[in-house]
């Protein structure tokens, strides 16, 4: 399907991919986990992958512990389209990570993040989200 997407559709995924965000930062797994589908994957970005609600559960958390709850998600250039019928869309934006733990505040890594949702019931979910690492990243207390 091609064609713009709706002004309320937008709306929605943008509000749903800055809730994810700051879920992730926050550490709130139970939060993160329920904007998914249920065999939702967070693929790259990470050292590993992580698919299912059991599995995507650990990433709030790893995030909050490794770098202090001091990390921070910023999209920039997003633009939405719909997949192949209104019940499904593709979200690409840049995904600038920061940390804020030390002195001074540094670049985590700038990523390519392409997210695929689908409309469940009415509500946007996550199907997937696959994260292009650009460069790369600091390790936890890392200068």
């Amino acid at each position: 399907m091609s064609g713009r997407i709706s002004v309320e559709d937008h709306i929605a995924i943008q509000n749903l991919i800055g809730e994810y965000q700051w879920l992730v930062d926050g550490g709130d797994s139970e939060g993160w986990a329920q904007l998914w589908t249920v065999d939702g994957a967070f693929i790259g970005g990470a050292t590993e992958s992580f698919i299912g609600h059991a599995a995507l559960k650990q990433v709030p958390t790893w995030v909050k512990s490794s770098w202090n709850g001091q990390l921070r998600h910023t999209t920039g250039s997003l633009f939405i389209r719909y997949g192949a019928s209104v019940d499904e869309a593709v979200a690409k934006y840049y995904n600038l990570v920061t940390t804020w733990h030390e002195e001074p505040p540094a670049l985590f890594v700038c990523a390519l993040s392409e997210m695929t949702l689908v409309r469940i019931s009415g509500e946007w979910k996550i199907k997937s989200n696959v994260v292009t690492n650009l460069g790369k990243t600091r390790e936890p207390g890392a200068s």
